[in-house]
């Protein structure tokens, strides 16, 4: 059983509660990340909602993540841990993505329904940045957040447009 991770499932090492394996430098093709989810606890609050990481489903695209292996025999429990990891606006969909010696498998991504009033990707990557700069919850403010990603994701050699392009928003925003 595969799971694929985009965000922070590539670095914290939740799998090892599973007895899971990393593979980093996989592709799950035709989506890519962006800041479309609205967080009200860990990164914002109700009046002052985050925008937090999620997947947009785009044709051409690709996501560099990690692909996590577990045996058979623990995949309910991953779902189940999974699914009040990530909350109730995501779905875990069984997708393909490509191994890094490019064998393509199935894994269960989690991917943010945008159906769902959480959903913020259908504002203007300005507005956002702008809900970025105001939003601070239960971990922190949204702005080490979102400084935080890019960093990790730097730190892996992975160089995301769409974070570097939230992450020049918010520098634009502050310091206009």
């Amino acid at each position: 059983m595969w799971i694929f991770g985009y965000g922070s499932l590539m670095w914290d090492e939740w799998e090892t509660k599973f007895d899971g394996h990393k593979i980093d430098s996989a592709i799950l093709p035709n989506y890519r990340r962006d800041f479309n989810k609205k967080s009200t606890v860990n990164w914002g609050k109700t009046e002052s909602p985050a925008p937090t990481l999620g997947l947009e489903e785009s044709q051409n695209a690709e996501c560099t993540g990690s692909a996590f292996e577990f045996a058979d025999d623990k995949e309910d429990v991953v779902l189940e841990y999974l699914t009040q990891r990530e909350g109730t606006s995501f779905d875990l969909k069984k997708l393909t993505i490509i191994l890094p010696d490019d064998r393509s498998i199935q894994a269960f991504v989690p991917v943010n329904r945008n159906t769902t009033s959480t959903y913020l990707g259908n504002l203007s990557i300005n507005r956002r940045a702008e809900m970025a700069r105001d939003a601070s919850g239960t971990s922190g403010n949204c702005i080490d957040y979102v400084a935080n990603i890019r960093n990790k994701l730097l730190e892996l050699n992975i160089k995301d447009e769409n974070v570097e392009g939230f992450w020049q928003a918010i520098q634009s925003i502050d310091s206009a």
